[in-house]
């Protein structure tokens, strides 16, 4: 997942943006998991160097859900 693209996006999705060699456009565009949180707002990742390698975070701006914070971990974790 090198140089791709994360966003999540209202309809609750997380998705992966893979783009050309340039970076200037997106080639392929797929769901990695769909209701990431109520009402997503950002999501960030950490890298192999980082404290909790590999993991996947999004913002949940939800009073339902008490406007938390969603981990996700690499399934070889």
């Amino acid at each position: 997942m090198r140089g791709d693209l994360l966003t999540v996006a209202f309809n609750k999705n997380l998705y992966r943006l893979v783009l050309n060699g340039n970076g200037t456009a997106v080639t392929s565009k797929d769901v990695l998991m769909g209701q990431v949180a109520e009402v997503p707002l950002d999501v960030t990742t950490q890298g192999d160097g980082d404290i909790f390698p590999g993991t996947i975070w999004a913002v949940d701006w939800s009073q339902k859900n008490a406007n938390r914070i969603v981990v996700m971990e690499p399934s070889d974790y």
